[in-house]
């Protein structure tokens, strides 16, 4: 086979556009006040649709020539940077990765290898999921939703050897409607879906698409417009992230659609813009991983000197990989599929390395206790949470209709009577309270669903709730849930309208991404920092909490000072971790914190405080 050798040509302007994208995403990654900029990955698929579309509309061979020569020129414009960017990620993870980690990055190798990793993390989401925040590729997704693009431009170019232009044009129209009224869809059903999928992005690519085909053609106020609304857009995010994608996907249309000239035009094509934007595709490849790996030896909460110093190294190992990669690529003009295919098959097999090679690299504590990031799939979680029964997921299939009243609710055997409701921080209490023999107890629970009655209930989660709070009479309530500030009016005129006692559960320690990996990594470089690493916004919580409860009849119980007591948080009961994720209870930890609250869960209790004597 031939080398393959590529067109090096450029539009000052786009490369403009892309620094603007890539800036962006980098501000957003870093955690600079600039929330809207993972809308960056918008203004990349408009820039692709219309340059990939461009380049098959004047094409320099025709026929099946043509198809090969575009394909092999996508490879050698993605290939070389991005393989660099892997191995560099392979040779690193081992060192700061812990195991599961590891494990869940080569099969995020191997999706990336087969142009699915869109796909992948899709369906690597859960609500317990911890790993895979932690995923130094998960921006590659943005690359699986590219990829798959590239594979289908082709062939709607072919149509049109086979109808009119007109018809033409109205099938592509057709493509581009039907892609936006997935979108829509998903966005208000389906919104991870609409994030990820290539469907409900075709739409973006297709409005490049038009304009590359000169439909879409615009005098010099479209530049002005277009900077305003998309930035407009990118402020806009936060408030309503859909349409902030639509205003991005306009403004950088109408840019890319303008004349050449004029002060927008000289602003995006000037020196540094120009410069940054040469090297997008490998800043975007490296910043990721960089960040990963930081925050991960040195912590989530990361300070602003050393957010820029991210910044600097992320752009100097892009310049490096664009010097001494992609410029002596474009110096021989070619480079062989074979090789590439070559390298490809490695990272396949790296990939599909045994778990067990992986594991051996650990000490045996760090290997068990970071097993516990997979705690819902290695222990009795189901019977734990009674999950699918009394505790409704976003993973249950038939929603709330799976409640089992018979089970969550039932009839009195003529001992006192608990019901536990709220969210997963009180379904993660189930096991150990059902354990206790002198109460009968019913569970109402779901996931990311507050206690509360709702005037008017919508939704599943207001219609169980309110319900189960307006017709139960239980001889004791337990209220546990990831409460928020801006609800807990609601919270205290709740309590108002129950019968019996009432028991309030308040806000849990919880640890950026995860306490069993904050114990691994102590345990493996042999510091002790997990007690301290407690988000340190949550007392504040706590006691805004207990204030809202103060004019009420409930008991108020701080699990904040049951567990952290003057500081430092209890992290274990024994060698097992208090809490499987950033905050919910194991077993053995849901177990600890209901014989230290016993005292209360008795329909005759009339306490409404207690001190805390916490044994480490």
């Amino acid at each position: 086979m031939r080398p393959l050798c590529r067109n090096s040509d450029r539009d000052p302007r786009l490369d403009g556009l892309r620094a603007l994208a890539v800036l962006s995403v980098l501000a957003f990654h870093l955690g600079l006040p600039w929330q809207g900029g993972y809308l960056g990955v918008d203004i990349f698929f408009v820039l692709s649709g219309y340059l990939i579309f461009h380049s098959l509309l004047h094409p320099k061979q025709a026929g099946t020539q043509l198809l090969r020569t575009f394909f092999l020129r996508r490879v050698m414009r993605l290939a070389p940077a991005l393989i660099t960017a892997l191995f560099g990620v392979v040779l690193i993870a081992p060192f700061v990765l812990l195991p599961p980690e590891l494990s869940f990055l080569g099969q995020s190798l191997l999706a990336t290898a087969l142009l699915v990793p869109n796909f992948f993390f899709w369906s690597s989401f859960d609500y317990f999921s911890t790993a895979a925040h932690d995923s130094p590729l998960l921006h590659l997704w943005s690359l699986g939703v590219e990829a798959q693009f590239y594979l289908i431009a082709p062939f709607l170019l072919l149509v049109r050897r086979w109808i009119s232009k007109t018809w033409w044009y109205v099938f592509l129209g057709g493509a581009v409607a039907l892609s936006f009224a997935l979108a829509l869809f998903a966005h208000a059903f389906h919104p991870k879906a609409g994030f990820y999928w290539m469907p409900t992005r075709f739409w973006q690519f297709g409005f490049g698409a038009f304009i590359a085909i000169g439909t879409v053609r615009a005098g010099h106020w479209a530049s002005g417009a277009g900077i305003a609304v998309l930035v407009g857009g990118l402020v806009a995010a936060p408030s309503v992230p859909f349409w902030a994608g639509i205003g991005v996907t306009i403004g950088t249309g109408l840019l890319i659609s303008a004349p050449r000239t004029g002060p927008v035009a000289r602003l995006l094509g000037g020196a540094l813009p120009t410069w940054i934007g040469a090297r997008s595709y490998t800043l975007y490849l490296i910043h990721w991983p960089v960040i990963v790996f930081a925050r991960l030896l040195w912590g989530p909460d990361t300070s602003w000197t050393e957010k820029l110093l991210l910044a600097a190294i992320s752009m100097g190992l892009a310049a490096g990989v664009t010097r001494w990669v992609e410029q002596p690529a474009m110096r021989a003009g070619c480079v062989r599929p074979v090789t590439i295919g070559a390298v490809v098959g490695l990272i396949i097999a790296v990939a599909l390395m045994p778990q067990s090679l992986w594991r051996g690299m650990y000490p045996q504590t760090v290997v068990e206790l970071s097993a516990y990031a997979d705690y819902k799939e290695r222990h009795s979680f189901y019977g734990q949470t009674l999950l699918h029964r009394c505790f409704i997921t976003d993973q249950t299939r038939e929603g709330a209709a799976a409640f089992d009243s018979l089970t969550c609710l039932p009839p009195r055997d003529g001992r006192p009577q608990i019901l536990l409701i709220g969210d997963s921080h009180a379904a993660h209490l189930s096991a150990a309270l059902r354990k206790q023999a002198d109460w009968q107890l019913g569970q109402v629970t779901m996931a990311g669903c507050r206690p509360l009655i709702a005037e008017n209930p919508e939704g599943d989660c207001a219609a169980l709730m309110t319900k189960t709070l307006r017709l139960q009479r239980p001889d004791l309530w337990v209220i546990s849930a990831r409460w928020q500030a801006e609800e807990l009016s609601e919270l205290s005129a709740t309590i108002d309208r129950l019968s019996g006692r009432v028991l309030v559960l308040g806000p849990v320690p919880e640890y950026p991404g995860g306490l069993p990996q904050q114990l691994a990594r102590d345990a493996w470089t042999g510091r002790e920092t997990a007690p301290w690493r407690a988000d340190p916004k949550l007392p504040q919580l706590d006691a805004r909490v207990r204030q809202a409860l103060a004019g009420t009849s409930a008991t108020y119980v701080s699990l904040i000072e049951l567990l952290c007591p003057n500081g430092p948080c209890k992290t274990r009961v024994g060698t097992v971790p208090l809490q499987f994720d950033y905050g919910h209870f194991t077993a053995e930890g849901a177990e600890y914190v209901v014989s230290r609250i016993s005292a209360l869960l008795t329909p005759q209790s009339t306490s409404k405080t207690m001190v805390w004597h916490v044994a480490k």
